[in-house]
């Protein structure tokens, strides 16, 4: 049943007198209004200048029908409380402004703004006598209506240059006494400027974030006496490579925020991503502590016993951000919070290294430049053509003389880890494990489909290089038989979709009684799933090595404030609050989602052997 616009006016004016700061973001149209709704935020606001790039246009150049048609169209998406940026509320008569707020609350908003900005270069402000009168009528307005409707007063000073705290306060102060139920000085330089506002003020003040320099974090503006932050969080990052990357950010009514990272996977990263957002709407009100209680209802209620990587990969990144709040909250690394470390640097071996290889020779060359960066173990597909089960023997030969160029580029003491993706029939994993023999592979991974448990069991009984399973598999659950049949020598589950931090633990903790190793996989960027990975490598005793894509290193380096450094084929364990590193939202944004070129799909004119 939809909310009542008294309703909805009635919560966003109880969000302004809670005990904290919340965020209300801008939606540029009503798809992405239902996304940031999805996302879990409590409230909207329309950007005059949003709106007008909708329409192709510069800011300040949309009509009043159009912008309230622009409203009533967010309004119509959501069943949230929606307020409006209203300019100047298109007139400089003080009865103009009043009936743009009329006509505000005829399309169904709860709230809007009214500024002292004139449209006019050589007299950019209105007198403060006028601007004061406008907002009185427009205060008028509001209190004529049926419902709260929240009334905004803004001064420009510091956008139209007259950068001056005293004129800001001075107009501010006349506002609230006006009317006004919220104030907003866009532009204010500095945190100190913002203290002095809000202590000048009784009314609410709004900060505008996102103007470069000017912006501080949720717990500054809240110590500052700020109750509502404009703000929109980027999530889905292009790494210029293979997939985007997906981070998920959780924040708290304390200020606190957790990073995480859902695994992603070409194609698909829309759909994890929708599952983020669906599940970040039940998060909303909760206590951040209750990171097991999350995982449980999150299958059982939320899924309804019904996983999948997109599902699972959304809530393994939730879950890394809970983590990383707990951290956060008590001053100690996650590590810490798992029962401490068992060691303090992480092994890892490479992968990425061949993109772009085609022959043998090309594949040593490459494996012999990765290993003068100092790795000791490289990971690779060696196999030509799409996964299938049957494959030609030319096919089976490539592979051995792959394998073969590697081994002679780099020698005999550097670990070489096959990987089979899971695309094997026994037959063809058998017999091609036991030609690779003689260049000593450290393991074979996923020579077939963990979905078939009894021909991985074959496998490990005829083949005698270690076995990988894993990496398709999600929570303890769907390890119990690997274990309990004995199917693997070396288990690979990914934090960024095996249910996260805790559950990966937990699948380590019942591989040890099976004396079983644990080597985490990491396709995921080498910043928030590699941080996560690192903290719980650390802790389990059956750690043995984990992976390191080195084509994702270039993006990560400028999305992390201080990015991981690997030396001698070891990181290590980050030692700072919750998962120990931090993200630079503002390059988040730059690097936004991309859609990659298709991938070529076999027809059945390419299909063998």
């Amino acid at each position: 049943m939809a909310t009542s616009q008294n309703e909805k006016a009635t919560r966003f004016r109880a969000l302004h007198e809670g005990p904290s700061a919340f965020l209300i973001p801008n939606p540029w149209d009503a798809g992405s209004a239902r996304i940031l709704a999805g996302l879990g935020f409590q409230a909207l606001a329309t950007s005059s200048g949003a709106e007008a790039g909708v329409l192709g246009r510069r800011d300040g150049t949309v009509s009043r029908d159009e912008a309230l048609a622009h409203a009533r169209a967010i309004v119509g998406a959501v069943d949230l409380p929606v307020s409006a940026d209203l300019e100047k509320c298109f007139g400089d008569a003080p009865a103009v402004a009043a009936d743009t707020i009329r006509l505000a609350a005829g399309v169904g908003l709860v709230g809007g703004s009214i500024e002292d900005a004139t449209g006019d270069k050589d007299r950019p402000l209105y007198d403060i006598a006028l601007a004061t009168e406008r907002v009185a009528a427009a205060a008028q307005a509001a209190r004529s209506l049926s419902f709260p409707f929240t009334l905004t007063a803004r001064t420009e000073n510091f956008l139209r240059g007259n950068p001056s705290l005293d004129d800001t306060i001075k107009r501010l102060q006349a506002f609230e006494k006006a009317g006004a139920d919220v104030l907003m000085a866009p532009g204010l330089p500095d945190l100190a400027s913002v203290r002095t506002v809000c202590a000048a003020v009784k009314k609410p003040v709004n900060f505008m974030a996102g103007i470069k320099g000017k912006s501080f974090t949720v717990a500054e503006l809240q110590a500052a006496g700020v109750r509502r932050i404009s703000a929109v969080t980027p999530f889905v990052v292009d790494p210029g490579y293979g997939k985007n990357w997906l981070f998920v950010k959780v924040e708290t009514s304390d200020g606190l925020h957790g990073w995480g990272e859902c695994y992603t996977q070409a194609d698909r990263d829309h759909s994890i991503a929708a599952h983020a957002r669906q599940l970040g709407r039940y998060l909303l009100g909760r206590d951040a502590s209750h990171i097991r209680h999350f995982t449980h209802w999150a299958y059982n209620d939320f899924a309804s016993k019904r996983g999948s990587l997109d599902f699972w990969g959304a809530v393994s990144g939730i879950e890394q951000a809970l983590w990383d709040l707990a951290g956060k909250r008590l001053g100690v690394p996650v590590v810490t919070l798992l029962g401490g470390p068992c060691r303090d640097r992480i092994r890892v071996y490479a992968n990425g290294w061949y993109s772009g290889a085609r022959t043998p020779d090309d594949y040593g060359k490459k494996a012999k430049e990765t290993v003068a960066r100092g790795f000791t173990a490289l990971k690779f597909d060696p196999f030509p053509g799409p996964w299938r089960t049957h494959i030609s023997r030319d096919a089976e030969r490539q592979v051995v003389e792959t394998v073969r160029a590697v081994r002679e580029a780099v020698g005999p003491n550097v670990d070489l880890m096959i990987e089979v993706h899971r695309r094997l029939a026994p037959m063809h994993a058998v017999r091609v494990a036991r030609m690779l023999e003689p260049f000593d592979p450290f393991w074979y991974e996923e020579p077939v489909s963990a979905r078939d448990l009894g021909a991985l069991v074959e496998c490990r009984r005829e083949i005698k290089i270690p076995i990988v399973t894993g990496e398709e598999l999600y929570t303890r659950f769907e390890f119990r038989e690997v274990f309990e049949r004995r199917a693997a020598d070396i288990i690979n589950p990914d934090v960024c979709n095996v249910g996260g931090i805790e559950e990966l633990r937990e699948i380590a903790a019942m591989a040890e009684a099976y004396h079983v190793v644990v080597s985490p996989h990491n396709y995921n960027s080498t910043t928030v799933g590699l941080a996560a990975t690192l903290h719980v490598s650390a802790a389990i005793p059956n750690f043995l090595i984990t992976e390191y894509f080195v084509n994702f290193e270039p993006r990560a380096a400028e999305v992390m404030v201080n990015p991981f450094k690997v030396e001698g084929s070891y990181l290590t364990v980050p030692t700072g609050p919750g998962l120990g590193i931090e993200l630079k939202e503002e390059v988040l944004a730059r690097y936004a989602y991309r859609e990659f070129p298709a991938r070529t799909i076999p027809a059945p004119r390419d299909e063998g052997p």
